[in-house]
C-alpha cells in the first residue's frame, strides 16, 4: 500500500519487499505494520503488544555490524556520550602578503601579526581556550607560536611552527611537521585532573594573498560529554541519537526479513505472520540489500484494498 505520513518519527513504512521482525522473547513474527514507539525502558516495540522490534545494536563508537545476529533494539533513556579530547585544530583563511616582515620595518605598514583562538576539550570534556600568534618572518614565511592562557595555571608547549607559502600565495609546507600518530611536534598542555592534551595544528588551508589578514582557527575535533536528547530514524532504518553536546551517533538499525514465498506465510493475529514450510525461512538483513526495500520514516503503509471495488461490492450486497 501507499505510505501515509503520520508525523510520528518512530513510525516506519516499508517501500518495497520485506517484513519487520518482531519478538516476544520466545518466538519471532513478521509484519508490514510499522506503528512502533519506545517504552519507558527504551525498548523499540509495538505499543500494547509485547512485541519488540529486532535489528542490530551499535557498539560504543556507533558502528553497526549487520552481518551479526539480530537482537531486540533498546535505546536507554538518559544514554550518555563520553567526552572526546581534541587532537586536531584547523587554521584557515588568509595571511596578508602586504604585511610588514619581522625586523624589517616598513613605513606606514603595520606589523604583520595576528592571533587565532578556539575552544578545545580535554579527556574530561572540560573546555580550554587554545590561542596562538602568527607573525610574518620573511617574504614567504610566517611563524605560529602557541600561547599559555592567562586564566589557567597550565603551560602550553609546542612550536613555534614555520609556515611557508609558494610564490602564488598557496600553502607549501610547515616545519616542524605536526603528527598525531606517531605523535610528534604537537601543541600540548595538561589540565588539572585530566590527561595531557596533545593537538596537531593543521595549516594546509592557509593562503598568503595580498588582501587583508583573515586567519582563524576554524575547527577542532573534540567535544564535551553529552546526554541523549532526541532520536530519529533514517531511510536505512538506522536510529540516530542526537546528544546535548551537539554530536550525533548511530544507536541501532532495524532489520528486514524476506521470504522466497511470502504468500506462504501463516497469518497470526492482526497484521502478524509466522513462517511456514511453504514460505521458506526468513532471510534477514539490512534494507536495500538482497532485494529488500527501504524505509519511509514518520509514515505507515496503508491498506492496499481497492476502495472503489469494495464500495461496489457493498452496494451489491445491500
Amino acid at each position: 500500500g501507499s505510505a501515509q505520513p503520520t508525523g510520528k518519527q518512530t513510525d516506519l513504512a516499508i517501500s518495497g519487499q520485506g517484513f519487520f521482525v518482531l519478538s516476544d522473547g520466545n518466538s519471532q513474527v513478521y509484519t508490514r505494520a510499522g506503528n512502533f514507539d519506545f517504552d519507558t525502558g527504551g525498548n523499540y516495540l509495538v505499543p500494547g503488544s509485547g512485541y519488540k522490534v529486532m535489528g542490530w545494536q551499535a557498539d560504543a563508537t556507533g558502528a553497526i555490524n549487520t552481518s551479526g545476529a539480530i537482537t531486540t533494539i533498546t535505546v536507554p533513556v538518559g544514554s550518555t556520550m563520553a567526552a572526546s579530547p581534541s587532537t586536531k585544530i584547523t587554521y584557515a583563511n588568509n595571511l596578508s602578503a602586504a604585511g610588514a616582515i619581522k625586523n624589517v620595518p616598513v613605513a606606514g605598514v603595520a606589523g604583520a601579526t595576528a592571533d587565532a583562538s578556539i575552544t578545545a576539550y580535554d579527556s574530561l570534556g572540560n573546555a580550554h581556550k587554545v590561542t596562538g600568534t602568527f607573525e610574518r618572518t620573511s617574504a614567504s614565511d610566517w611563524t605560529f607560536t602557541p600561547k599559555s592562557p592567562t586564566d589557567t595555571k597550565y603551560a602550553v608547549t609546542g612550536g613555534p611552527y614555520t609556515i611557508t607559502f609558494n610564490s602564488d600565495g598557496t600553502y607549501k609546507s610547515v616545519t616542524p611537521v605536526p603528527a598525531i600518530s606517531p605523535a610528534a611536534n604537537l601543541i600540548e598542555f595538561t589540565p588539572t585532573g585530566a590527561t595531557k592534551v596533545a593537538i596537531a595544528p593543521d595549516f594546509s588551508s592557509l593562503t598568503q594573498y595580498g588582501n587583508e589578514t583573515t586567519v582563524q582557527a576554524t575547527s577542532q575535533n573534540g567535544y564535551a560529554a553529552g546526554t541523549l536528547d532526541s532520536t530519529s530514524i533514517d531511510p536505512s532504518g538506522t536510529i540516530v541519537g542526537r546528544f546535548t553536546n551537539g554530536q550525533s551517533k548511530n544507536l541501532a538499525q532495524v532489520a528486514l526479513a524476506t521470504f522466497n514465498n511470502p504468500a506462504g506465510l501463516n497469518k497470526s493475529g492482526t497484521s502478524l505472520y509466522t513462517k511456514s514450510n511453504n514460505s521458506g525461512v526468513a532471510q534477514v538483513g539490512p534494507s536495500g540489500s538482497g532485494g529488500r526495500g527501504s524505509f519511509t520514516p514518520g509514515a505507515l503503509e496503508m491498506s492496499n484494498v481497492d476502495l472503489a471495488q469494495e464500495f461496489s461490492n457493498m452496494i451489491i450486497t445491500q
